[in-house]
């Protein structure tokens, strides 16, 4: 990622790596939001999969301060074409993973929610 970040014009002075170990989305949220605070940063560009963006965006938006600017690119994905997912068994259990996810994050928050 560095090697791409640096072909694309960003400083090397301006990369500040990230390291960890999630075991999904919910855990690397909760890792970043406190990255993110150690450096008093208020705004995260969030970059992932064309099929994740979705449920990742509405985890981030629940593990970060809701003062934090949050941004969501997709990357385009090989594996899944959003416009003709249904065509491919492997588009079709990318979408079916994916929004059982989604379900579950749902889940999670509501969950949460009713204990605070």
């Amino acid at each position: 990622m560095k090697r791409d970040l640096l072909e694309h014009g960003v400083a090397a002075d301006a990369i500040v790596p990230f390291t960890h170990k999630a075991d999904d989305t919910r855990d690397e949220a909760a890792a970043v939001s406190d990255f993110v605070k150690s450096h008093g940063w208020k705004k995260i560009l969030l970059v992932t999969s064309n099929y994740h963006t979705r449920r990742a965006q509405y985890i981030y938006e629940h593990a970060l301060p809701s003062s934090d600017q949050l941004l969501t690119v997709a990357a385009p994905d090989s594996d899944y074409d959003p416009n003709y997912w249904w065509k491919t068994r492997t588009g079709v259990k990318i979408f079916f993973h994916e929004l059982g996810g989604y379900l579950a994050a749902l889940w999670d928050t509501k969950k949460s929610d009713v204990k605070s």
